[in-house]
């Protein structure tokens, strides 16, 4: 009788501590592992596709690989394409020209010498250039002093040497296809002569279609500034706190005062501090910082913002057929310096 009761509470016992570790192996997340289940059918697609992906990692391509040098290839039927990519209806003999620099034609006629050939001239593009160069100044100014106009014209000069310049002229080149189809002694192309058959395109499109040009400024190039913020990464200003006491001046106000709006986190590695700069007691602008000063700073920029009308609720820029309603006769006089810019304050917002 003994005996048989030992044996219940042990198996009561066992039971119970069985049924212990199968709760706690439920309770706990950490004892299941998931597991991918292939279908069997998808196994040879699988295998097939990894060894694949494993031979392509193992062939290296060419860099800076020529497509010139592929027997297929076809100049005139490169720039027709190009041509018509762009809606462009220019004649071949003018593309032509667009896409040959100077070193090239030095190129082909030092090798028509050492072969004792009779000199071959070549059109080069360095007139179209020139013509670009000024067309693209002359287009670009007066849309911007109309899209911008309470930017004062150091920040329109600024905005026309970030659209004119190497860089970004260039950076369009690429994108437009460009590269493969610009005649130069080297390649791949420099950036000067990337940037240099954009200014003789713009040429190019002013000899045969001079109505167009402005059209193809405004959507190609101008373009580069939507998704900018102005005063971060097209016009620096190196003191902008400076810069907005030298306009309050201008406007008979007195210089801004800085206060704190808001902080959290003070003495820590994430303390934040909002300043709010007034004048004449109105609020100017106000922004966050690691530190008082970076808060002061951003906070003129924003200022600057808000006078110049440069911030994000800003009317979008205007392309395409718009663009060519735009009455721009009253925009070639330049607008105000920042010496002398003024503003009242019932403008702000």
């Amino acid at each position: 009788m003994t005996s048989a009761i030992s044996q219940s509470c042990l198996c009561r016992v066992l039971v119970s501590g069985r049924s212990r570790t199968i709760a706690g192996a439920i309770r706990s997340p950490a004892n299941f592992q998931q597991i991918r289940y292939l279908r069997q059918h998808q196994e040879k697609t699988v295998r097939a596709m990894y060894w694949r992906g494993r031979s392509f990692d193992r062939v290296k391509l060419e860099e800076n690989f020529q497509r010139s040098r592929l027997s297929e290839w076809n100049y005139r039927s490169e720039i027709f394409a190009f041509s018509r990519r762009l809606h462009e209806n220019l004649s071949e003999d003018t593309l032509r020209q667009i896409f040959t620099h100077p070193s090239y034609a030095k190129l082909v006629q030092a090798n028509q010498a050492k072969l004792n050939l009779p000199h071959l001239e070549i059109k080069t593009n360095v007139e179209l250039c020139h013509s670009g160069r000024q067309l693209l100044d002359d287009n670009i100014r007066p849309y911007l002093r109309y899209v911008f106009s309470r930017v004062p014209e150091d920040g329109i000069d600024q905005i026309t040497q970030y659209l004119t310049s190497d860089e970004t002229l260039a950076d369009m080149a690429k994108w437009i296809g460009c590269k493969e189809i610009v005649l130069t002694d080297e390649y791949p192309p420099n950036q000067e002569a990337m940037a240099n058959t954009v200014r003789a395109l713009v040429g190019g499109i002013h000899s045969e279609e001079p109505t167009k040009v402005y059209r193809f400024i405004v959507d190609m190039i101008i373009s580069y500034l939507n998704d900018k913020d102005i005063l971060e990464d097209v016009w620096i200003i190196p003191n902008p706190q400076e810069t907005l006491n030298l306009i309050l001046a201008n406007s008979q106000l007195p210089a801004y005062e800085p206060r704190i709006m808001f902080q959290t986190g003070v003495g820590t590695l994430e303390s934040c501090h909002v300043v709010g700069l007034y004048s004449n007691q109105k609020l100017i602008g106000s922004s966050a910082g690691e530190t008082l000063a970076i808060a002061e700073h951003c906070a003129a920029l924003e200022s600057l913002r808000n006078l110049f009308d440069l911030t994000d609720d800003r009317p979008a820029l205007i392309f395409g057929e718009a663009s060519e309603k735009l009455n721009l006769d009253s925009c070639k006089k330049p607008n105000p310096c920042v010496k002398t810019w003024t503003f009242e304050l019932n403008e702000l917002q």
